[in-house]
């Protein structure tokens, strides 16, 4: 009969209990495995098993290898091997067949999992088997997918957590860096501002075309500049830089140095119907600047700066023409007001010419507020001084604003001054005579200085300058003149309804009572009808003598002898009337 080593043994919970005498060995009934005692520690060792139902736990109180597995093949296949393998009678998709969990304590010694790799079935389907492995990591009280190798992608950061992803080269900590936060990617960088933030010391991105040998652009940053190089290496003398809006090519910048907008020919607008803008700087076209509608010319310069020069032509390096934020210059580069032309020759200037059946016109167009402001004032000047004006002013309405008035300026020596005036009514007044029909002449002889109409009240007297007492004029005494120039016109009619006390002395027409003094120069008769005591008899009479301011001139009556007889208070009635017409020199 053969023999058997049977040792003590116990279940599971008996051994927690037990402490064995040093190097002794019982058997955990439960567990099925050997339990190795030292003699102080309650429950002992448990020693590895190979199968059964409860987990395997391998202690060590130190930092040596927990579990070591050794491989001595000496060929070149695989070994160790570790093998993990789930032996599931019903395997399905997203099952986990193996997982490493990598657990430690916590600040109040709870266990906690930090880590863990899985390994998962994606397609369980025969011969179209698909498998995943997870890398998981524990942050801010939850355990976060950090990477997934799958059977479609590898996905780092899938729970979408605010976790950076760094990669570093041989010389820069944030060769790659995708900033969790904002989702911006650097490189070189590890604080992206924009979605692709690249930061070096002159970054280039480098584009190549592997369909021309060597032919490739670069995108880079020159200190402060931004450098756009289009086929870098110069393999193609054709290449140009295309800017495309919806699909379709909006600018270019052609290899001759065109600048292109909304076309592709260096001339829109001349021989064609293109629609575009256009620099060029070759071909003939060298400072060219073309915008064109259909084939017409339109054009809008703007300056956003202080005020200057936005446009300037010029030839052979001379300015001929500008326009600048503060006027035209034609003819000149440096405007000195809103439209500025200098002219070489007498007829060279400003030309407006109608083409068509009606008139042209230069519009002055000014809302001001008082009567006689100016509204355009055309001005002649001589070498930089004003000597003569037009003035187009506003008239007197105010309120309509619908009457104007013309003022025509010269200057003798200095400002100028009116001279001529046409008023709202159509009226012409000169302020200084006109001189007619005497071709330059204006001596004052030939100037004719003034002109005026109106109504003066005549007078007699008695002996050249006494008004006789109680004299009494009737209604119908009144007169009119006129006076051109030197020359005075008179109409008048003279009637009395009381002729007064006085003597018998000569009635003269009263000087005192002409409408202007009179020079004095001695006058022709002229004939005058006049009715004596009433009784509607009318005599021939004659204004006669020398005109005196202060006396006036003799009344004179005619017979049919043509004698001449003075009038005195003595032969006239209380309705004495006189009537006539008299010319005189002032």
């Amino acid at each position: 009969m053969a023999k058997r080593l049977q040792h003590r043994g116990g279940t599971t919970s008996q051994h927690s209990s037990f402490t064995g005498a040093v190097r002794e060995v019982t058997v955990d009934t439960d567990k099925d495995t050997l339990v190795v005692h030292d003699g102080s520690t309650a429950g002992g060792f448990p020693l590895l098993r190979t199968s059964g139902a409860e987990p395997l736990t391998i202690t060590v109180a130190d930092n040596s290898d927990v579990l070591s597995l050794v491989s001595t093949d000496a060929d070149a296949n695989a070994g160790p091997i570790l093998s993990m393998r789930r032996e599931s009678g019903s395997p399905a998709d997203n099952d986990l067949i193996g997982q490493l969990d990598f657990i430690g304590k916590d600040s109040v010694g709870a266990n906690t999992q930090y880590a863990a790799i899985k390994g998962i079935i994606k397609d369980a389907t025969h011969n179209t088997e698909d498998g995943a492995l997870e890398f998981v990591t524990f942050k801010s009280g939850f355990l976060n997918n950090a990477l997934t190798l799958g059977n479609t992608e590898t996905v780092f950061n899938d729970n979408s957590i605010d976790i950076d992803f760094r990669i570093e080269s041989n010389n820069n900590a944030n060769g790659l860096f995708f900033q969790g936060s904002s989702g911006y990617l650097g490189l070189g960088t590890s604080t992206p501002q924009q979605f692709l933030d690249i930061s070096d010391n002159g970054p280039k991105i480098r584009l190549s075309d592997t369909s021309i040998s060597n032919l490739h652009h670069i995108i880079a940053s020159e200190a402060n500049d931004l450098e756009i190089s289009c086929d870098a290496a110069s393999v193609d003398s054709n290449s140009h830089i295309r800017f495309k809006v919806d699909g379709t090519e909006r600018t270019r910048i052609t290899a001759e140095g065109h600048l292109l907008v909304g076309t592709t020919s260096a001339n829109p607008g001349v021989g064609n119907t293109t629609t575009g803008f256009s620099v060029s700087n070759s071909g003939g076209q060298v400072g060219n600047i073309a915008i064109s509608q259909n084939g017409n010319y339109s054009a809008n310069f703007n300056r956003n700066t202080s005020d200057g020069t936005v446009v300037q032509i010029s030839k052979q390096g001379t300015v001929k023409h500008v326009i600048t934020t503060t006027g035209i210059g034609i003819g000149n580069g440096n405007p000195q007001n809103k439209l500025d032309i200098s002219a070489l020759t007498w007829d060279d200037g400003i030309l407006i010419k109608n083409t068509g059946n009606f008139n042209t016109g230069i519009i002055a167009d000014a809302n001001r507020s008082s009567a006689s402001g100016g509204i355009l004032n055309l001005q002649g000047r001589w070498n930089g001084t004003e000597v003569t004006s037009i003035l187009l002013q506003t008239g007197s309405d105010t309120t309509n604003k619908d009457d104007g008035e013309i003022v025509f300026r010269t200057a003798s020596a200095g400002t100028p001054t009116e001279r001529v005036k046409i008023h709202n009514n159509g009226v012409m007044s000169a302020v200084n005579g006109i001189a007619l029909g005497v071709g330059n002449a204006n001596t004052a002889s030939n100037v004719l200085s003034d002109y005026e109409e109106g109504t003066w009240t005549p007078r007699i007297t008695f002996n050249g300058n006494t008004a006789p007492s109680n004299i009494a004029y009737a209604g119908s005494t009144q007169g009119v003149y006129t006076k051109v120039g030197r020359v005075v016109t008179l109409n008048f009619h003279i009637a009395l309804s009381n002729k007064g006390t006085g003597t018998n002395t000569p009635i003269w027409l009263s000087g005192a009572s002409l409408p202007f003094a009179s020079s004095g120069i001695y006058s022709a008769s002229m004939y005058t009808p006049i009715f004596i005591n009433g009784s509607g008899q009318t005599l021939r009479g004659y204004l006669y003598g020398t005109w005196d301011s202060a006396n006036g001139v003799r009344i004179a009556l005619t017979n049919g002898n043509a004698s001449i007889a003075f009038l005195d208070h003595a032969t006239i009635a209380n309705n004495f009337g006189l009537a006539g017409t008299a010319v005189y020199y002032v």
